[in-house]
């Protein structure tokens, strides 16, 4: 689909129904001015949108009325083209969300019926002290009918007299990870367990795989079409994170959260952070990870940079959701009475605002800095900052801007107003 470009003037009463919408930035205000394009499918409810360096713009999107069309499905948009990735996998009742981008790249979770009773991947465990055994992770269900037998692995099972049928899952179930390099979609995962939380690098995709109790979630790698498993313990691996041949992620030691950090090159995986505290939600970019960590009852920021931890975040309250880009880091941070978004450059801490209402949700990418801000205390704006003497303000409506996401200069947002969602894109001139 070929979108219009015909324009209108940006409207803070209504919505705007036009797919392009020129919005002015006096130039003492700001180094920019942005065009911004409606690009979304206005028949759906469309959510999370994200953002690659080339402007590939990824999010999923279902069907108003669920009960006629109950899937859902990963749409994108990239040079001016909008189309559904893929077309029909997984059939009505499929469920494609959380896209990441890289380059031409996307991956996502799709509900998916099995392909193969082969599994795709056998879990390493770890060494064993005692008799600890995973409980079966694969689909176990109950059926009333005594004529009906159930199947546990290859062994099947009828319940006894009158039992209720319930389906249920331990502790995993059909949640798969989906890639596409631009032209061909590959099935990364294929097994009883839920696989979620993906993460794309260049041929990259890192994401957790569920095991059965007493385990948690294993962190795994696809690279290059091959599979390897980067963590192997009885605690939670969550989180994980890619730039170039690094992977980043939180885990359980037994006591509290740490970070890890996988190099691809070498084939290692180190400890980052070994406090008596947890520290969660890293992010990286060239080595330089950034994460929130709790040495009292509030969060701060911390960076880890060849081997040393160095806190950036100078604030007696909250400092959390951190992003990174190019040696800098940004996030909110509770100024005793609202969210206010700050940046570290590098080299020290700024506060980029300074307002009465919440500033949250920031991301930075080439450059860039944007976020959502309560400007009347009722439904987000999103703001973006770009260098200038000040941030320009991209909405002016009565309805919420949420979830932007930057890069390459652009910025894509999510928009909900009463039973309308659309998805935004801001180009600079």
């Amino acid at each position: 689909m070929n979108l219009s470009t015909s324009s209108t003037r940006f409207s803070a009463s209504g919505f705007p129904w036009s797919p392009l919408l020129a919005l002015l930035i006096p130039a003492s205000a700001a180094t920019a001015e942005y065009d911004v394009r409606q690009i979304a499918d206005s028949t759906l409810f469309n959510r999370e949108p994200v953002i690659s360096e080339t402007g590939l713009v990824a999010w999923y999107a279902f069907s108003m009325n669920p009960a006629l069309s109950p899937a859902t499905h990963i749409h994108i948009y990239r040079d001016g083209e909008r189309r559904v990735l893929p077309e029909g996998i997984g059939g009505e009742h499929a469920g494609n969300t959380a896209p990441r981008v890289h380059g031409n790249q996307v991956a996502w979770m799709s509900t998916l019926p099995r392909e193969s009773e082969e599994v795709s991947w056998v879990l390493r465990d770890p060494p064993l002290d005692e008799e600890i055994r995973e409980r079966d992770a694969r689909f176990r269900l109950a059926a009333r009918d005594e004529q009906t037998f159930v199947r546990v692995g290859e062994e099947y099972w009828r319940p006894p007299g009158d039992e209720v049928a319930r389906p249920r899952r331990q502790p995993s179930g059909n949640m798969e990870i989906m890639y596409w390099n631009g032209e061909d979609i590959t099935r990364i995962t294929d097994d009883h367990r839920n696989d979620l939380a993906p993460a794309i690098g260049n041929n990259k995709v890192a994401y957790q795989k569920a095991r059965g109790w007493p385990f948690g979630w294993e962190i795994m790698l696809w690279a290059d079409g091959e599979k390897r498993q980067l963590t192997t313990n009885y605690y939670y691996d969550m989180g994980p994170r890619i730039h170039g041949d690094q992977v980043v992620w939180y885990g359980w030691d037994g006591n509290d959260y740490e970070i890890f950090l996988y190099d691809h090159d070498s084939r290692e995986v180190i400890q980052v952070t070994d406090n008596d505290y947890d520290c969660v939600s890293p992010v990286i970019w060239d080595g330089l990870i950034a994460f929130e960590g709790y040495p009292s009852i509030h969060a701060d920021i911390f960076i880890w940079r060849n081997g040393e931890i160095e806190r950036i975040s100078d604030n007696m309250e909250d400092d959390i959701n951190p992003r990174i880009w190019n040696g800098q880091v940004v996030w909110q941070g509770f100024d005793g009475t609202y969210y206010q978004i700050y940046h570290y450059d590098g080299i020290r801490t700024i506060q980029l605002t300074d307002t009465l209402y919440d500033n949250i949700n920031p991301d930075i990418r080439d450059g860039v800095i944007t976020w959502m801000g309560y400007v009347d205390n009722y439904d987000a704006e999103i703001f973006v900052w770009d260098g200038g003497p000040d941030p320009i303000r991209l909405t002016d409506n009565d309805y919420e801007d949420r979830h932007p996401r930057t890069a390459g200069g652009r910025i894509v947002w999510q928009a909900d107003n009463v039973d309308e969602s659309y998805i935004f894109l801001a180009e600079p001139r």
